[in-house]
């Protein structure tokens, strides 16, 4: 992998320019293959970019901007990748009707149309993807009918309520920021866990937000929101499918769950399929497989190697055993006739993550010093902003 080969020769704005380029570059070729069938003429367009992608993004490494850049990396790699993939097999985002600007947007930033939830292109994948999403009555019911009712959704948001929020997150950000940095020392170790991944929220969906904002005012998209309010969840599946980063979870829905599903790689509008609860099952493992893979890229491209005896990759290979295992101790409550409190759910939920965390996520980026650095780059940003602000207020 060519880490840092761009580092030494150009300066960080270059590189930056220089990845936004390519982003635009292959975001044009593919909307000019666009009207070709789906599959191999696809695939022939979308393969080569996403090898390509994860050249650059290595490429783009910078030790002294190395968060930018590896979310650079985590962006182009992984997300723009894979959208990639489900566009060849005639999937996901870029399959909805786009505008140029539209296109370009959802192609190269980590973002869905709000119309991926609500109102997919129609086909067998459609009838599952929002199965992990189910409470076991509707799956159930829908088992029994042969399809599947209509998964709840988040809203869309407009650009002055993506804007209004970020504010909100920026504060709490803030807040978050000084307390680690004052007191870090100090605090128990689960509420500096706890801190570092309240952080970890804020700091992601913060740019998410930002963007979301962008694209919404200048193209008029109505985009799904990148995560919605996580801490709310009330059971494992509701924190990963509907809560979490909600736009990798649709890219993996897109590119890995509905292709187990659909028993296909290229979606056949109009194809009935029967449900298989084995096949859900080898889907959603398949799903949180790939997510750590992926997660083991971006821990690479942070360090030169792979985490730890790969425990990301365990991280999310277990939270798919989890959220199995949850699914099917809530099928046989029901059958018992007894389900769990709405708040026990909440605080065993939180639980699991926390500790799940505390054991397997947080380990490998401590050993790297990220929580110091992220912390310390949000301080120095501060200060060169309120010196800015200073000298306009004195000029």
């Amino acid at each position: 992998m060519l880490r840092g080969s761009l580092s030494s020769s150009l300066s960080f704005p270059a590189r930056l320019l220089l990845l936004l380029a390519w982003l635009v570059a292959g975001g044009l070729t593919t909307w000019l293959a666009r009207r070709r069938p789906a599959g191999w003429a696809h695939a022939a367009v979308a393969l080569p970019l996403a090898a390509f992608n994860q050249v650059a993004a290595a490429s783009f490494f910078d030790g002294d901007a190395e968060l930018i850049s590896n979310c650079a990396h985590f962006i182009t790699a992984c997300i723009t990748s894979m959208k990639l993939l489900a566009w060849a097999m005639d999937r996901g985002s870029l399959t909805h009707p786009l505008t140029l600007p539209q296109w370009l947007a959802v192609y190269a930033l980590p973002l869905i149309p709000a119309a991926e939830e609500s109102g997919p292109p129609p086909g067998p994948a459609q009838k599952h993807a929002k199965e992990e999403q189910q409470e076991e009555p509707e799956d159930s019911q829908a088992k029994r009918k042969g399809r599947r009712p209509p998964a709840p959704t988040v809203p869309a948001r407009s650009a002055f309520t993506y804007f209004r929020i970020f504010v909100r997150k920026l504060v709490a950000l803030g807040a978050t920021v000084w307390t680690f940095h004052r007191f870090a020392a100090d605090l128990p170790r689960p509420l500096l866990l706890f801190l570092e991944g309240f952080s970890q929220y804020l700091g992601l969906s913060l740019g998410a937000d930002a963007m979301a904002a962008a694209v919404t005012s200048t193209t008029g998209l109505a985009i799904a929101p990148p995560f919605d309010n996580p801490y709310a969840s009330i059971s494992l599946a509701d924190f990963w499918n509907r809560r979490w980063n909600r736009t990798v979870s649709a890219v993996l829905r897109a590119a890995v769950y509905d292709v187990i599903m659909d028993g296909r790689f290229v979606r056949r509008p109009g194809a009935a399929l029967p449900f298989s609860r084995n096949r859900r099952l080898a889907a959603v493992l398949a799903v949180f497989f790939c997510s750590g893979v992926m997660h083991e890229l971006l821990f690479w491209n942070f360090s030169g190697r792979f985490s730890p005896r790969l425990i990301w990759l365990l991280y999310f290979t277990l939270w798919g055993v989890l959220v199995v295992g949850e699914n099917i101790g809530k099928r046989l409550l029901r059958s018992a006739g007894l389900s769990v409190p709405t708040p026990l759910a909440r605080l065993l939920t939180l639980v699991t993550i926390q500790v799940m965390g505390a054991y397997l996520w947080w380990p490998p980026m401590e050993q790297l010093g990220l929580p110091e650095k992220a912390t310390a780059h949000t301080v120095q940003t501060w200060r060169v902003l309120q010196k800015a602000v200073l000298a306009m207020h004195t000029s």
